[in-house]
């Protein structure tokens, strides 16, 4: 698929779709949580969350 073809394919969903209609999309973010007590990381430590599109990790 070519570039332009591809943006128009995603922009095309994201705008079609609810936020939970993504199959990557998680209400909870049980995984990153698992990370703090994993690495007995602190609520105020520095994290990066990279992830494509609208986050709820910073919420919970």
């Amino acid at each position: 698929m070519e570039i332009e073809n591809q943006k128009q394919h995603w922009e095309s969903i994201y705008i079609t779709k609810e936020e939970n209609g993504f199959s990557w999309f998680q209400e909870y973010p049980k995984t990153s949580i698992q990370f703090f007590s994993l690495f007995h990381l602190s609520t105020t430590a520095n994290i990066i969350d990279i992830s494509g599109g609208d986050s709820v990790f910073l919420m919970v």
